[in-house]
This record gives C-alpha cells, structure tokens and sequence, in this order.
C-alpha cells in the first residue's frame, strides 16, 4: 500500500513519534508535508530535509491530490485538519497502522514493548546493531544522540522500533522478534485495568508465529498465561536466576553499575555500564538476551553497551553551572519515578540538597495512580510539583497538582511546595540553590524547560 503513496500529509508532525516516520517517508522518495503547533528543533530539521509545515493548523496544506493523512491516537475526532481531510475524502490512517505497513518490508521486525524501559532498550540495542554494520532502519520514542535524533535510515534486512501499547497501537505491527520490559498499570484513559493491559500484550505477543523470538522479563506476573498459545521460542530475563540474569552487580565510583551476566548457571561475561540506574542493569542485560540471540559476540554487545551514555531526557545529565549538577528525566509513572529516584540518590552528599521538580502528566493517570504518586514523591525531601500537564486531555476529574502536594504533606508530613507556572518555579530554584546542590526536573511534558531555563539564568548571573 504504502509503495503506491506518493504525496503524505502529517497531522501533527513535529511529535517524536511522527517526525521520524515522515523523514523515511522523504528518503523513500515521497513527498511529505504537514502541520504542527509551533515551530521547534525537530519541525526545522524536517524543513531543512525540504518538507512543508503548516503552524497555522488551518489545513491549508491539505489538498485532493493527497495520497494519505497520517494522523495519532492523540489526534480527536473533532479535530479541525482531522475534519477537513476526512469532508475532502481523503484517505487518513494512524500513525501505528503505517508503521506497521512499513514495518513489513523487512525481514527481521523487533518490537521493544512494555510500561518503561522501551526507550533506553531500543537504543541500546540501535547502538549495537550499527557498530556491528548491520545498517538497521531504527525508530525510537526519543532522541538518541547516536543517531543524531530518533529515527535511524539504515538498510531493508533490520527494523527496530518501540511498540506502545496505549489505544492498542502495537496490535498494528509485524514483528518477528519482541522484547518485553514489564507490565504495569498505566494509560487507564483507555485501558479499564492492568488484566485489559496484560490481555493486549497477550495479543501482541501472539502476533508472532512459530519461527519468531520473545525475550520477556522473568519477573512479569503469570508469564505462563501471556505465553500459553505462543509457538515461537521464549527467552528469559531479569534480576531472577531464570534465564539471562546479573550477579555481582556493584556501584563504581561514578555510580556507574557492572555485574557479572550469566544465562542460568553458565557465566557469560563482566559488563560495566556508563548509565545511572539499577533499572538500566535489567534494561541491558535485556539487550544480551536479544543480541546473543541473534548470533552477536558478547565482546561486541558489551564493547557497544560500555560505550551507551544514555538518550535524551532519561536521566538525562544537562549540565552544571555554578556547582549545581542538573538532571532532567522523563519519569511520568511511579514505578518509573521510584527508579530514577533511587539512581539520583546516591549523587548526593553531606548536606546537599536535591530540588526535584515533577510535572505530572495527564488528569487520567494522575488520578487513577494518585496515591501511588504520592507515596513515591514523599521520598524526596525538597519536592516542587507543578501544574499537570494536560496532553490530550480535559480536566473532568476536578483534580490538581496542588491536591497532590497537601496529599503528601498532611499524609507523609512533608514539606512538598506547588507552584503553578514554570518561571516562578525556576525563580524559586534561582533563590534557594546552593552550591553543589542538584536540581532534577521530572515528567513527560514540557518541564525540561524548567533545566533549561535555570541553567540559562544562572549563566547569565554569574555571567558564565
């Protein structure tokens, strides 16, 4: 279908998940053009690559000869392009039905699915899959240095990619090799609870038939059950001895974990990681797991993986300015939050302080994982949230980022602050920093504005 398309028309181009798929599109020869909100660093990269962007959102753009309109989840009925495409008779598709499309024009198909860790993983995995020149076609849910952004244009035998389960996106993909994180509770917008979750990973895993690969985490609740039909052969995974599993994990010096990686009883071999985060241990060893798999080396799995400094907004090191080290983090679950929490800690010490500020993500999950948020954020002493960041969503569920902060200080007797607006929150930081202090912004939204603009200030202060 897609080989027929000649001229493509993205609703929303500049998102991550679009932009990557609407530069294939341009290599492959189509011509590609589209509308976003505001101009940002992705929407002028894909104007350098000679692709139009409409920011008005008027659709003034669309036109009868075009051959598809892309569109997201994310993207409402009552959306005006949305509207206007579908009075024209255009023939409009989402995101994921085309990444699945494309997807089939290659042999090998990984998918890295799961509640967390999809991001790190693939690009793990990315990382390993060019130094050992298999020249893979690469798309990830974030920006990858490595790659110079999130979508790598390699060759037709390898396709790498996330596969996100919210509105049962990945049900639209062809994979012949899966990597599984976890399953957790998460996106109850759609999904009514973590069984209608772990029914749709069910699903996806039986997407594949007898001559495919499923690396799965050992410690996912009743695996039997997700794998009872499945006929393609199952590898394991975790902190559990089942499988591939580390021993000997260690800290470094810089915080920096290395283990011992076995494959039950059989030792494989010493790995170091250049990556926070004991989260990262599993997310790598998952990346063994795939990779050994797949006939690579252990000597080239680990040389690549010593040599991963991380992706953009995951623990992510911005910089330091007037002995202030600051971090941002896409942290938007509690799960994910404990995890990023624990890794940051160790980074502290004596009397400094660590300001974190969070910025939850949708009413939905703030409210369905409310006393979970709470639970997780009352372990950091000096705590800042602000406003939710609404996404696609409306506030019908009369709920705050305020509620959450007197939640944690009246339940947990804290001292947790709610500013509403990002300049008074980086003020606030300005004001009470302190040398060798840390600051930590947190949060799927736009709360990195935060680190960047704090870090921009406090230059200008001391006129660094």
């Amino acid at each position: 279908m897609i080989k027929d398309m000649k001229k493509i028309y993205f609703i929303g181009i500049g998102g991550i998940s679009m932009s990557g798929i609407a530069l294939l599109l341009k290599e492959r020869g189509c011509d590609v053009l589209g509308s976003d909100i505001t101009e940002t660093s992705i929407t002028l990269i894909l104007e350098e690559k000679g692709i139009k962007i409409d920011y008005s959102q008027s659709g003034s753009l669309l036109s009868k000869d075009i051959d598809l309109v892309v569109c997201t989840a994310a993207i409402k009925d009552d959306n005006f392009e949305f509207l206007k495409a579908k009075k024209m008779g255009l023939n409009i598709i989402y995101r994921s039905k085309l990444l699945g499309e494309i997807m089939k024009d290659y042999k090998i198909r990984i998918n890295v699915a799961g509640t967390h860790g999809k991001t790190t993983t693939t690009s793990m995995i990315s990382k390993v899959l060019i130094d050992e020149k298999l020249n893979p076609t690469v798309s990830i849910g974030g920006v990858y240095e490595y790659i110079n952004g999130n979508m790598y244009i390699g060759g037709n035998e390898i396709f790498l990619t996330e596969a996100c389960e919210y509105t049962n996106s990945f049900l639209d993909f062809f994979p012949t090799c899966e990597v599984i994180t976890n399953i957790e509770e998460d996106h109850l917008d759609f999904f009514k609870d973590i069984n209608d979750i772990r029914n749709s990973f069910k699903k996806f895993i039986n997407l594949m038939d007898e001559n495919s690969m499923l690396i799965i985490n050992n410690r996912i609740d009743d695996i039997n059950y997700l794998i009872k039909d499945y006929k393609g052969k199952v590898i394991y995974y975790g902190f559990d001895n089942k499988g591939y599993h580390p021993l000997n994990v260690e800290n470094g010096d810089s915080n920096h974990y290395h283990y011992d990686l076995y494959n039950g009883s059989e030792y494989i071999g010493k790995v170091n990681l250049n990556i926070l985060g004991i989260h990262n241990v599993e997310n790598s060893v998952a990346v063994f797991a795939t990779l050994l798999n797949m006939g690579i080396p252990f000597e080239d799995i680990s040389k690549s993986i010593e040599e991963f400094y991380g992706t953009e907004r995951r623990l992510e090191y911005k910089g330091e300015v007037n002995k202030v080290k600051v971090y941002d983090d896409y942290a938007h679950h509690p799960s994910e939050i404990r995890a990023s929490i624990k890794a940051l800690k160790p980074l502290l010490n004596n009397n400094q302080k660590m300001y974190l500020v969070f910025q939850p993500h949708t009413y939905t999950r703030t409210k369905a994982l409310f006393d979970e948020f709470a639970d997780v954020l009352s372990e950091v002493e000096d705590l800042i949230i602000i406003d939710i960041y609404a996404a696609r969503e409306k506030n019908e569920y009369n709920i705050s980022s305020n509620d959450l902060v007197m939640n944690i200080n009246n339940k947990y007797n804290k001292h947790a602050i709610y500013i509403k607006e990002m300049d008074a929150a980086v003020k606030f930081l300005c004001d009470k920093i302190k040398p060798f202090d840390i600051v930590v912004t947190m949060g799927a939204g736009d709360v990195y504005k935060v680190a960047d603009n704090f870090i921009n200030i406090m230059k200008n202060k001391n006129n660094i």
